[in-house]
């Protein structure tokens, strides 16, 4: 495999690449020479003594209070030291005299520091001139100050998220434009580390000035062309070029000193760019207006870059232009513009900028993890003096007690999501699948959906897509139909706090086809269940159903004949019901008054059977049917075993979504019904009840008993019921 094929080995190049330049970077700020001294100006002569290293060349120095002048003896008159040697950057000077005077005594004092003894002039604490002579050293890693570290860390960050980008989407235009500000910004905060640490001069401070300058203006024209390709192209490629001949030119005059002050210079040429880009920022905006989505993006993308930089500006180079003390040194404005870079990683969690998705995270931990094991192996080595085999140990070590399990950590912080895996999802698949009811499984699906992706939102879809699709550009995820279960619409995923992506999709694809498999295990199931059903029921119609119709014919008296003649109802009730599916309440209206006509004709009672006009077109669950049936059933039973009645009324009509039923009398009234109550009437009850319906025995004008029923249209088409002594919702019944 060719080195550079995979974008990890790409970045892990470019890592190690940005490793060699901070490696070069702290051995030549480690090569100039050291007096272990920290030196401050002042408008006093001379500079005040801070601090002095108690190991330091000029440890004699503890009780010097401030250092006047340095001189080398032998080699004339000794240079007197001034507040402006202790300027930490260049461009904070006024005026190009300034800043040439400041450039020529760098030169002399690096000269002066760099022979083999200096002689020191300083104060004592009081105010006695006192001569020492010391030896300068090379600088020490121990006295590295903080702020060299912090901006060695944020340059190496910049340049390796924006390399990160670069290797994953290498044909993107925009992309290019973003990997040119990660090496300029990583130029600019290097160069700038070398000097601004230094404790009083510098060799070669005047080159790396000018690199510093260049590489921040070519960071702008970069930055510009950037909000000038993204979001989405504003001019065409040719004109992408003006930046990089207008300010290159007007940092040329700077450097030249043909402009009347520098702050006509650099500090101006970047001024009109960050305006520049604000103004292409706010184009951007305008043009978004319709598109949600992607002004999220853009406002996260803006707040990266646009407000970070600005920040950078108000921080240093606008105070400078002002003549005013910067805000706070350069060395830590920087981490401004590091943050921009943070920003972006974060946005492309978020809102996918540069179409890159969660996944680009794992290449850019996996190679900061071979980082760090690097890089804690060469400190080891080199700073406490380790053998490699033991530093290697103590590396991997330290890596794995401390990066990995950081790693993990910022990976859950990033995502907001715990990867699910389809095989561990399939037992709660199969459960759902078979769980009793159609309004039960899409509750669970709905429960299932939402403990994967946390939606804010989830909304049933009218229309079923043919399979799962990301809808605008990643803020909905819609369902197909599978297994029964209806299509669904998924918005904003993970409680609002990302995009949808593509491997959403693919796995909730995977998601539905194992639920249509269940499902399909499910209809199986049932298909041989209903078999099996089906061949008790002819057994029992074929062989204790010839019995009843016997005991009917032959029966001795009237009664006996309607009671065998009730229980082969009952039988062909359970059969007929039980073999087949749901039936529209009209066909089982016509079966029970031919039913109940039939009995009554038998026992010389008359039947009056109101009309029933409005009724609802409902399929009605077979076991509902059956319940209702013989809740009809046994009222009439009631009735030929009790009431003594000649006419039976049977009035089943629609009032306020339920469904009905009035039988009245006209025989000897509830009174002697309600002398003996038996299971007949309790059944009743328990039977209305499980329907969640209610049921009232009342008294009939002018004399007899009245039952009324009243049953959900709803439940009669669901077929749920309730045990009477179970209230909670979604239990499946099954009649008995």
């Amino acid at each position: 495999m060719p080195l550079l094929q995979t974008p990890a080995r790409k970045l892990l190049l470019i890592a190690l690449l940005g490793l060699l330049f901070s490696l070069l970077a702290l051995l030549w700020v480690m090569q100039n020479p050291w007096l272990g001294v920290e030196l401050t100006g002042d408008e006093t002569p001379g500079l005040r003594i801070e601090q002095v290293d108690p190991d330091g060349p000029a440890r004699a120095l503890s009780e010097a209070r401030r250092l006047l002048a340095l001189s080398v003896p032998g080699r004339g008159a000794p240079v007197e030291l001034q507040a402006q040697d202790r300027v930490a950057d260049p461009d904070e000077l006024h005026g190009y005299s300034e800043f040439n005077a400041f450039m020529e005594r760098q030169q002399r004092l690096n000269a002066l520091l760099s022979a083999p003894a200096v002689e020191l002039h300083w104060l004592d604490a009081h105010g006695a001139l006192q001569r020492t002579l010391v030896t300068p050293t090379h600088r020490p890693l121990t006295a590295l100050p903080f702020l060299f570290w912090y901006e060695l860390l944020c340059a190496l960050g910049g340049l390796m998220i924006a390399a990160w980008v670069f290797v994953l989407r290498p044909a993107d235009r925009a992309v290019h434009f973003l990997a040119i500000t990660g090496i300029c910004m990583f130029v600019t905060i290097l160069v700038n580390s070398l000097y601004v640490n230094r404790e009083l001069a510098m060799q070669g401070i005047q080159w790396m000035a000018l690199i510093n300058r260049v590489a921040i203006v070519l960071f702008g024209c970069a930055l510009i062309d950037l909000f000038l390709s993204y979001p989405a192209p504003l001019v065409r490629a040719r004109h992408l070029l003006w930046p990089w001949l207008i300010y290159p030119l007007w940092l040329l005059l700077d450097i030249t000193q043909v402009l009347p002050e520098p702050t006509l210079g650099m500090q101006t040429a970047l001024l009109s760019q960050m305006l520049l880009v604000s103004l292409l920022a706010m184009l951007h905006w305008r043009r978004s207006r319709h598109q949600p989505v992607q002004r999220a993006a853009l406002l996260w993308f803006v707040l990266s870059f646009v407000l970070a930089y600005w920040l950078f500006m108000f921080a240093t180079l606008v105070p400078i232009a002002l003549e005013l003390p910067m805000l706070m040194p350069m060395g830590y404005a920087a981490g401004f513009i590091f943050l921009s870079y943070i920003g972006l990683a974060l946005g492309i969690s978020r809102y996918r900028l540069f179409e890159l998705d969660t996944w680009a995270y794992r290449i850019l931990l996996t190679v900061i993890g071979a980082v760090v094991v690097a890089g804690l192996d060469v400190l080891l080595i080199w700073g406490l003096h380790m053998n490699p085999l033991l530093s290697l140990g103590w590396a991997l070590f330290l890596a794995g007690w401390i990066y990995f399990p950081l790693r993990q950590w910022l990976w859950k912080r990033l995502i907001g999501r715990t990867e699910a895996r389809l095989e561990d999802l399939l037992p709660d698949l199969i459960a759902l699948a078979f769980t009793a009811g159609a309004e039960p499984r899409e509750q669970g699906w709905r429960q299932l959906l939402e403990r994967l992706f946390k939606p804010l939102d989830q909304q049933p879809l009218e229309r079923s897509p043919a399979h799962t699709a990301l809808v605008d550009e990643g803020l909905s995820l819609r369902l197909p139909a599978c297994g029964g279960l209806g299509a669904r619409e998924l918005r904003y995923a993970n409680e609002g706090k990302r995009l949808f992506t593509p491997s959403d999709a693919e796995f909730a694809q995977g998601l539905c086809n194992l639920m249509a498999h269940a499902a399909s295990s499910r209809e199986a199931y049932e298909r041989g269940a209903a078999e099996e059903r089906g061949r008790v029921y002819r057994d029992l119609h074929d062989d204790i159903g010839a019995k009843l119709l016997s005991l009917v014919i032959g029966a001795e008296t009237p009664a006996r004949a309607d009671l065998a003649r009730s229980a082969l109802d009952d039988l062909r009730d359970v059969v007929s019901h039980s073999a087949c599916g749901s039936m529209p309440l009209s066909d089982l209206i016509a079966d029970w008054r031919a039913e109940i006509d039939n009995r009554l004709r038998s026992a010389g009672i008359e039947l009056h059977w109101f009309p029933s006009a409005g009724l609802p077109d409902i399929q009605v669950a077979p076991e509902a049917a059956m319940h209702l049936g013989r809740i009809l059933r046994e009222g009439v039973s009631n009735v030929l075993r009790h009431a003594r009645a000649s006419v039976l009324n049977v009035d089943i009509r629609h009032e306020g979504g339920e469904l009905c039923v009035e039988m009245s009398d006209n025989g000897l009234g509830l009174p002697a019904i309600s002398l003996r109550p038996g299971k007949g009437l309790i059944n009743m009850r328990k039977r209305v009840e499980l329907l969640g319906g209610h049921i009232d025995w009342l008294p009939a004008q002018p004399q007899g008993c009245r039952i009324r029923i009243g049953l959900e249209l709803k439940r009669l088409e669901e077929g749920r019921a309730e045990r009477a002594d179970d209230h909670s919702e979604g239990k499946a019944w099954r009649g008995k």
